[in-house]
């Protein structure tokens, strides 16, 4: 199965590097997909994006289709989650905020997202799992991507599938 991840710019995301971390592609912020943030722009009907913010400023990006969302604070928002699942809008759930932290805030940090991934999981909504690393040294290969899934609460599958063909789909609207 190719795997694919989604990195900011400045990253060294060549195809060379692709292929020694196991990926088809790696995809790039802004010049592969936008990454729009929410708590400081006006939401403008973009559907080709990644929607960051708080899950309060993300709902109505939801409601108008945006392809995936961003949530900065890995807080369970239900109303939220519910719109995201009638639109099969996809939650992207950032490895580097764990694996860029240390110590209690690390844990606190999984924990966190880990609830939040299972809550996404149980309610259907898709969830993406990249490393949207800003510097090469948080950049991971697929299969530390698939191990710090599984540590979040992903089995082995949903893990591949999500870095494989739900991060296809984000690099392909």
């Amino acid at each position: 199965m190719p795997y694919y991840d989604i990195v900011f710019e400045g990253c060294n995301a060549d195809e060379k590097t692709a292929r020694k971390l196991g990926f088809e592609k790696i995809g790039v912020i802004p010049k592969d997909i936008m990454l729009l943030d929410l708590d400081r722009k006006k939401f403008g009907g973009e559907k080709r994006c990644i929607a960051s913010g708080s899950a309060g400023n993300l709902s109505s990006a939801v409601s108008s289709g945006v392809a995936a969302v961003y949530l900065k604070e890995p807080i369970i928002d239900k109303s939220l989650i519910a719109k995201m699942a009638d639109n099969s809008t996809i939650l992207c759930i950032s490895l580097s905020e764990i694996t860029s932290l240390y110590g209690l805030k690390r844990s606190r940090t999984m924990l966190k997202v880990g609830r939040l991934f299972l809550y996404a999981k149980k309610k259907d909504v898709p969830v993406s799992f990249i490393t949207a690393a800003r510097s090469d040294s948080l950049m991971c290969s697929h299969m530390q991507m698939v191990e710090l899934a599984k540590l979040l609460g992903a089995d082995e599958e949903y893990a591949r599938v999500s870095i494989g063909e739900t991060n296809k789909m984000l690099l392909e609207i």
